[in-house]
């Protein structure tokens, strides 16, 4: 698959990128410097005794990190273990209709960097111990040639979904994706999605404008 590397920004709290990590003893030393992180933001706030499983939780984030990922970022927006993730990930390009089939509500947007691209969003379901519990989930696609680059929320609680909102449009504004040869990635109009391509988009309750 073609060569690509990206790089985004993101200015509100809580986030963090993770980065690809050699092995165990190198994922604990970044998983403890993550604690540290989190225990000084919160000051006097912070329990202690909260560090072990916040260091667990973002050590298996690392862990989880796909090859395919160019880039991965953490939200961890508390003094306890919460956390979202946000992926961006180099994938083969998919037939609009394949999202649709797979539930996804479709809608074309743009942003000055990537160029036209695409929003997927849904709200799967599932039950645990009799409770009914609703995730939401988005990707952002964008497609140049043989290329495809999304960036995913996978399924997340909606109250942490929403509180994640902001940063998710500064890292989708800010992206840039480039190939090895130097050639800015620019997605083209995606064929079967509406015409006119949105500048701004919403999802749950949020506006990015």
């Amino acid at each position: 698959m073609t060569s690509i590397r990206a790089r985004a920004a993101v200015e509100s709290g809580g986030w963090i990128e993770v980065p690809e990590l050699a092995d165990a003893q190198e994922r604990d030393r970044w998983s403890a410097a993550v604690v540290d992180a989190v225990s000084r933001a919160h000051a006097e706030r912070f329990d202690p005794d909260a560090a072990p499983s916040i260091q667990e939780l973002v050590g298996a984030i690392a862990d989880a990190r796909a090859d395919s990922d160019l880039l991965l970022l953490a939200f961890l927006p508390t003094r306890g273990p919460v956390a979202a993730t946000v992926s961006v990930t180099l994938v083969e390009p998919e037939p609009v209709e394949r999202w649709r089939e797979a539930g996804y509500a479709l809608s074309s947007i743009r942003t000055d960097h990537l160029g036209e691209g695409m929003l997927a969003t849904r709200a799967p379901a599932e039950v645990a111990d009799g409770r009914r519990l609703v995730g939401h989930e988005c990707m952002f696609a964008f497609v140049d040639g043989d290329a495809c680059v999304v960036v995913r929320v996978p399924p997340t609680a909606p109250p942490l979904f929403e509180r994640m909102q902001p940063g998710l449009a500064e890292i989708v504004r800010s992206l840039v994706v480039e190939f090895d040869d130097g050639r800015a990635f620019v997605g083209r109009p995606i064929a079967g999605l509406p015409d006119g391509a949105a500048d701004a988009w919403q999802i749950g309750t949020h506006d990015a404008a």
